[in-house]
Formats: structure tokens, C-alpha cells, sequence
């Protein structure tokens, strides 16, 4: 869903896009979407930028907060330089930047989730 939307280069390969909402299917039973006031996406790169602050919300009640995410269709990846956290009921992680891809690109089943430069996690024990 997008409120306005511009082309940025003479090629109409780069759009520029406000208020921007896109939901992410991992597979049926997972998903998350993510929230931002501006984007860009580059149709010959196959990427898309959400510019300033992302806010993704997922299933799992995970709640992603994290600036200039970076998402690449063709590799399965998303990534941001920038200090990014998560929480959910494992309890919450904090860094200075993340990537988040999908191991079936890479000859694997399942998903990594990396955080880098100054990670701290806060885990939540379940009590029985």
C-alpha cells in the first residue's frame, strides 16, 4: 500500500514511494509486515529501500524496529546497517546492525538471523 510514488531516473528503474506497508510471506504460516514513511524501490537491482525508520510487526507477536532496511528479492535477504531490535516472548536482542535471509538460498532449510556490532540479548526463561 503506498500513498504517492514518483519515478527517480530516466529509466522509470528507480521509484520513489511514501508511506509505504509491505507484508512479507516466509510461508503460509509465518509472515511479517513492515511499515515505513518512505521507499525505494530499483526494479533492475530487484531491491527496495525503506528509508528512515521501519517498523516490522510479525507473526510470533516479533516486533522489529530498525532504520534503512535494505531488501533483496532475488537472494531472500534483508539488511540494515544501522542499530536495529527485535523483541518477542523470547525476550529481546539489540545491535548495531542485522541481516535476515532465508537458508533455502543458500542449500539449507530455515532462517538466520544475524546481529552484529554491539549485540545484547535479554532471554526470557519459560517457566514451567
Amino acid at each position: 500500500m503506498l500513498n504517492r510514488f514518483c519515478q527517480k531516473n530516466k529509466d522509470k528503474s528507480i521509484i520513489e514511494l511514501d508511506e509505504i506497508t509491505a507484508r512479507l510471506e516466509i510461508d503460509k504460516k509465518s509472515w511479517a509486515t513492515a511499515f515505513a514513511n518512505k521507499g525505494l524501490i530499483n526494479t533492475t537491482e530487484k531491491t527496495a529501500e525503506m528509508v528512515g525508520s521501519v517498523k516490522v510487526r510479525g507473526f510470533k507477536k516479533i516486533q522489529i524496529d530498525a532504520s534503512d532496511l535494505k531488501i533483496f528479492y532475488q537472494r531472500a535477504l534483508v539488511r540494515t546497517k544501522k542499530p536495529v531490535s527485535m523483541k518477542g516472548k523470547f525476550g529481546m536482542i539489540s545491535a548495531g546492525s542485522a541481516e535476515f535471509y532465508d537458508m533455502n538460498q543458500k542449500s539449507g532449510e530455515g532462517y538466520v538471523l544475524l546481529f552484529d556490532k554491539g549485540v545484547k540479548m535479554i532471554y526470557k526463561l519459560e517457566e514451567n
